[in-house]
């Protein structure tokens, strides 16, 4: 089972889903600076028996939304 959604940051709306073992630990899984949570299908097999998956889309990145803020490695953790 998948969830998935956005949640609003500022004027930005950042897309996440939640997927594998819900009831496993979590597990935030983070992509590459110019990348998207597509690239993290690869490992998802290995993972999610055992944890509950928490992918996030990066600021102005995949289904994210950038905002009017000037995109800067700096926003990422917001």
């Amino acid at each position: 089972m998948n969830t998935c959604g956005y949640i609003e940051i500022d004027d930005a709306s950042i897309y996440y889903q939640v997927s594998g073992n819900l009831r496993g630990k979590p597990l935030v899984l983070l992509h590459g600076g110019l990348g998207s949570m597509k690239d993290l299908t690869p490992i998802h097999t290995y993972l999610a028996d055992e944890y509950c998956l928490i992918y996030i889309d990066l600021r102005g990145h995949g289904k994210s939304t950038l905002g009017s803020v000037k995109l800067s490695y700096e926003l990422y953790p917001k």
